[in-house]
C-alpha cells in the first residue's frame, strides 16, 4: 500500500554506532516541497534530515521523558541548521520553535509533515504545528533528504517531493 515500515533492532542499533534504520530519498536541489506521513510507535526520537556537503538542516523529534517506553532521548526536540560544512566543531544553530511536537504528541498516529525550501526561507509542518524559519543554511544546495528513527517503529507513507535546482548544484 505504499507504506515502508521497519521495527529498530537493538543490537544493529548499537552495531551502527547508535544508527537506527534510515530511509534515503537521493537527489540535488537547492528549493523543494517535501511532504510524507509518518507513524512513530515508541519511538526514542525520529529524525529528519536535508543533506549536501554534511548536514543542512536538521529536525528531531524527541520522546524526553524518563520513563520513555525506549527510554530518555538524550537529543532533545529541535531544529538544528548549519550554514556552513557539519563538523564536530561547527555544531550549528539550534532553533526551538514554540510549541514543536515531541514524539509522545505523535506517538501512533500518522502525521502528515510537510517542508517547503525556497532560498533561505522554510515552512516546517508537523500536524497542526507550523513554524517558519529564515537562515543562510536553507539556500545551501543539497543531495538528500533522510528520515531515521531510534528504537521504537516507524512507518512512512505518501511521499513526494518537487524540487529545483540551482546552477551551482547542476554542476
Amino acid at each position: 500500500n505504499g507504506i515502508a515500515s521497519c521495527v529498530a533492532d537493538p543490537d544493529l542499533y548499537k552495531q551502527f554506532k547508535n544508527h537506527g534504520p534510515i530511509l534515503k530519498w537521493p537527489r540535488k536541489f537547492s528549493d523543494a516541497a517535501i511532504q510524507f506521513e509518518m507513524k512513530a510507535t515508541d519511538c526514542q526520537r525520529v529524525v529528519f534530515t536535508l543533506n549536501g556537503d554534511g548536514h543542512i538542516f536538521r529536525v528531531t523529534l524527541a520522546d524526553e521523558r524518563p520513563d520513555a517506553p525506549a527510554g530518555m532521548s538524550k537529543v532533545p526536540t529541535r531544529i538544528i541548521v548549519w550554514a556552513t560544512k557539519s563538523s564536530k566543531q561547527n555544531k550549528g544553530d539550534t532553533i526551538k520553535p514554540k510549541s514543536m511536537p515531541d514524539l509522545p504528541a505523535v506517538n501512533e498516529k500518522w502525521v502528515p509533515v510537510k517542508l517547503d525550501v525556497k532560498g533561505r526561507q522554510a515552512i516546517l509542518t508537523i500536524g497542526d504545528f507550523q513554524t517558519e524559519i529564515n537562515h543562510a543554511a536553507l539556500a545551501r544546495d543539497k543531495n538528500m533528504v533522510m528520515l531515521t528513527f531510534a528504537h521504537g517503529e516507524l512507518a512512512v507513507r505518501n511521499f513526494r517531493m518537487s524540487s529545483s535546482v540551482s546552477a551551482v548544484a547542476k554542476q
